[in-house]
């Protein structure tokens, strides 16, 4: 097929969200915590790597709108869009795609879902992303440039890479791209590591990366703080976006000193494992480089469910120790946890709440278990014949409505996908939805933040958030949740 050659000139970079209010698309409100997602100023930065003179557009549907007039105004055959993908929003992202292609315009995806999903994303875009965006993007542009790349491109073309990209090599992210915007919380989303070398059944991470580990030099990420906006008083805040910061205690121990040491007003949150918290050193060093909010995958209050989820390294008898050890260098924590393990009946509820209060963290992330394409829980699903729909990711919006069985707009959170163990689909959206309501009334919410939080910062990052995760929880309509259904 012959094909023309074109300049790139302009690029437009969207993170797809739900159809709602805020990105007019829809008129139902998603409770979503409003964090700048970290894609899309390294996607900016690789272009300008490549093509410094590009023109660049970024929209983030979870705080704004795409501007279709703006992009309408855009010349088909000098114009790219690069579209991130997560699996819970493929249907928004083909929808997206379709339409448009039909303006015109070439589309590439790419993303955890994409990576999951290449051959079915092939059908619904001009070329999907399996692997990481620095190994790819120079081929993309010059895919666009030569015609090989363009809106009639169906199947899509097909960049596939199953190698670990060097990460000395990355770009600094272009985060002047969220300046402008005044709905997000925290736009400094910094990257220290990729990869994992822990394999979870429910992982959605495991298909984008090797069990190997790549990293980012000491020298990278001071020079990435250096870019952050700086509060009064010299401040600086920001959140390690990797799965698990502390997947090497040494490098964790080593970046800590020198962000102490060249930024003393620093404060910071990451991803870790609790089991990390019982090296001394490592808490010592990350709190003195200003390690102040840590999320914390326990997944799970009960041993049997972490074993059903192939959780190595983490043992429930545990937690109360480790989460002392945090406290008392007044990190705060927010603990993830997820229902709907084989072994979970409806008492995993009430004894989660129990402990939730009792241990004094300070979130909670609660979440129904989601069986992601890539992961060996949804192969074993499938097997047993559990799923309620599949694929679930391309029902339609309305469809995935339907299962948070008229509780809640959560679809985020509480969205049933498959057929539980030991409860019912509705009791498990159901009791994960109870959880979150009574950890977040104020009766609760306001002793936690005073207790915790001796500073007038700290309190008011931590009434933000609780306020934050509360609208996760609340309710649709009239619908009353039966606690009863909940207790032991």
């Amino acid at each position: 097929m012959k094909t023309d050659s074109r300049k790139l000139e302009h690029v437009v970079l969207i993170n797809i969200s739900y159809p709602t209010r805020i990105n007019k698309r829809g008129t139902t409100s998603i409770p979503e915590i409003p964090i700048g997602a970290a894609t899309l100023p390294l996607l900016a930065a690789l272009v300008h790597q490549y093509r410094p003179d590009c023109e660049l557009r970024s929209y983030d549907e979870i705080g704004t709108h795409v501007d279709f007039d703006y992009i309408d105004g855009l010349p088909r055959k000098s114009t790219l869009i690069l579209m991130s993908v997560r699996t819970t929003l493929a249907y928004e992202a083909m929808q997206m795609s379709r339409t448009l292609r039909e303006m015109g315009f070439a589309v590439v995806m790419g993303g955890p879902h994409i990576s999951a999903c290449q051959e079915e994303a092939l059908q619904y875009t001009n070329g999907a992303v399996h692997g990481e965006a620095e190994i790819h993007m120079k081929d993309i542009i010059e895919a666009f440039e030569s015609g090989a790349l363009n809106a009639n491109t169906l199947p899509g073309l097909r960049f596939h890479s199953d190698k670990n990209c060097d990460l000395t090599g990355s770009p600094i992210p272009e985060r002047e791209i969220y300046k402008s915007s005044r709905t997000y919380m925290n736009t400094g989303v910094i990257e220290f590591s990729r990869g994992c070398h822990f394999r979870c059944s429910f992982c959605a991470s495991s298909n984008l990366y090797t069990q190997s580990r790549s990293f980012k030099s000491i020298g990278q990420i001071l020079a990435e703080i250096s870019t952050l906006t700086v509060y009064p008083g010299g401040y600086r805040f920001w959140l390690f976006g990797d799965d698990n910061f502390t997947t090497s205690h040494k490098r964790a121990i080593k970046l800590s000193i020198e962000i102490g040491r060249h930024y003393p007003k620093a404060r910071w949150g990451c991803a870790m494992t609790i089991s990390s918290a019982r090296d001394p050193e490592l808490l010592d060093a990350m709190a003195d480089g200003g390690l102040r909010y840590a999320f914390i995958g326990f997944d799970s209050i009960l041993q049997s469910s972490l074993a059903d989820a192939n959780k190595t390294g983490a043992e429930v008898c545990h937690y109360e120790k480790l989460i002392k050890e945090l406290k008392k260098r007044n990190i705060q924590i927010t603990a993830a946890l997820v229902f709907g393990f084989d072994s979970d009946d409806v008492s995993v509820f009430q004894k989660t709440l129990k402990w939730s209060l009792e241990n004094g963290v300070d979130l909670l992330n609660l979440n129904v278990l989601r069986p992601y394409p890539s992961s060996l829980l949804y192969q074993k699903l499938i097997q047993e014949g559990r799923m309620i729909y599949d694929p679930w990711w391309l029902q339609p919006f309305e469809t995935r409505l339907k299962m948070v069985h008229d509780l809640s707009p959560n679809i985020s959170g509480i969205m049933t996908t498959f057929r539980p163990n030991k409860m019912s689909a509705r009791e498990l959206a159901e009791g994960t939805l109870w959880v979150g309501r009574e950890f977040y009334k104020a009766r609760n919410v306001f002793p936690r933040i005073i207790k915790n939080n001796k500073k007038i910062v700290p309190f008011l990052v931590g009434l933000k958030s609780n306020y934050y995760y509360a609208k996760e929880f609340s309710v649709k309509g009239k619908v009353v949740i039966d606690p009863g259904r909940c207790q032991i």
